[in-house]
């Protein structure tokens, strides 16, 4: 198997790559908003409107990777309890 296949062959590194992710996608909700902030200032309206839908988008980005760090914590909560089962 290459590397690549290994990316998310654990829980673990899935977990770590999720939150790798949302770090980014936080800062680049900053620095979006940022740059809205600029244009509402400089009253460029169609770059207003573009910007918007820029943070509304990474805004549900960043909710759906929340979500999904939560789904990945509970599979490895239920793992480890299947792995004091057996």
């Amino acid at each position: 198997m290459s590397n690549n296949d290994q990316t998310f062959g654990t829980i673990e590194n899935t977990q770590q790559f999720l939150a790798l992710l949302s770090t980014k996608i936080d800062e680049v909700l900053n620095e979006a908003r940022q740059e809205l902030s600029a244009c509402k200032f400089d009253q460029k309206r169609r770059r207003v409107q573009a910007w918007q839908q820029v943070v509304y988008t990474t805004t549900k980005l960043s909710s759906h990777i929340e979500d999904s760090r939560k789904l990945m914590s509970d599979l490895d909560t239920v793992r480890r309890a299947l792995e004091v089962g057996t």
